[in-house]
């Protein structure tokens, strides 16, 4: 068995990664010949678990994943149906004829005896009710496949949507922060305020619910004399009533707790502000934990987030 038909094997039998699925379907929705390789490796399948074939491992593999599809357990019945009956007609049209009966009335008898005839009708309905079968399995894995290449068009197009979004707000970002740059130099120059604290931000665009950041790590910045970091989340969905977070040191023990949190609305969803001493901060790298509060009282994880800090 070569890597692809392994490939194949595995599609059906749920073993495979979701990277691995994806590019197999995408493969074999633009390729009629891995289609058609599908649907062979798919027949071979049905029909040795049929005929009882499979080793162990595979056979429950193949019950405990592809049986569990209502059509799909439907034909896996219908090729067990057709091999008894198969193996039924085998067996008439082998079966040994009386000892008293010469070979000459053997051949005759087979040539123009009624069970033959019975087998030979069986065998010619079986055989167009398999072709029949087949012809509408073909039609149902070809509209699977179709049904398969639009809920991969729209993944994609969700995935050049975010894409696009995040830049947008990555711009978003850097143009506050340049702005806060340029406030900052200003101020130096104008001479510190001594009632005001300085502070360094830094905004972290949360997904949705229960997910992990996996872009790569935010830059925050801390000049000297900073007295405050000001973390600011930006939630695509608002979905809890609040929340609390955590801070950590990469590796390390946490060094900052929140109270109860209540997110403000925004367009784009709600966002919170931490504020937090600076010197909570050194150089290296950190997890946010975001956790939702439910107006029961349970807690639960939202997002982790990691960030690298620059302390100057």
């Amino acid at each position: 068995m070569n890597s692809q038909q392994q490939l194949m094997e595995g599609y059906f039998l749920g073993t495979l990664l979701d990277k691995e699925q994806l590019a197999l379907e995408k493969e074999y929705f633009n390729d009629s010949r891995v289609f058609d390789q599908m649907v062979e490796t798919e027949n071979e399948l049905v029909d040795k678990y049929a005929r009882n074939l499979l080793p162990p491992e595979t056979r429950d593999r193949f019950e405990q994943y592809y049986l569990t599809h209502p059509q799909r357990r439907e034909r896996a019945n219908f090729a067990g149906a057709l091999a008894a009956k198969l193996d039924q007609l085998n067996e008439v049209a082998v079966a040994p004829a009386p000892r008293r009966e010469s070979w000459w009335d053997r051949v005759r008898a087979s040539l123009s005896g009624p069970k033959l005839a019975w087998a030979s009708s069986m065998a010619l309905l079986l055989v167009a009710a398999t072709a029949a079968w087949f012809f509408i399995e073909n039609r149902r894995l070809r509209q699977e496949a179709a049904i398969t290449g639009s809920q991969l068009a729209a993944r994609e197009q969700q995935a050049r949507d975010l894409q696009k979004q995040n830049t947008t707000e990555q711009a978003r970002a850097d143009q506050l922060a340049s702005e806060l740059n340029r406030l900052r130099s200003e101020q130096q120059a104008a001479g510190p305020a001594p009632s005001t604290p300085t502070f360094a931000t830094l905004i972290l665009t949360i997904g949705g619910t229960r997910s992990s950041d996996t872009r790569p790590p935010a830059l925050l910045i801390i000049p000297a004399l900073t007295e405050q970091v000001h973390l600011q989340l930006n939630l695509r969905e608002r979905g809890y009533p609040r929340y609390s977070a955590a801070l950590q040191a990469a590796g390390g023990k946490e060094v900052f707790a929140s109270g109860l949190l209540t997110p403000r609305r925004i367009k784009s969803g709600a966002t919170l502000v931490l504020t937090i001493p600076a010197d909570k901060f050194s150089t290296g790298d950190y997890i946010l934990t975001l956790r939702g509060v439910t107006d029961t009282g349970e807690v639960e994880d939202v997002s982790k987030s990691l960030f690298h800090v620059e302390k100057k």
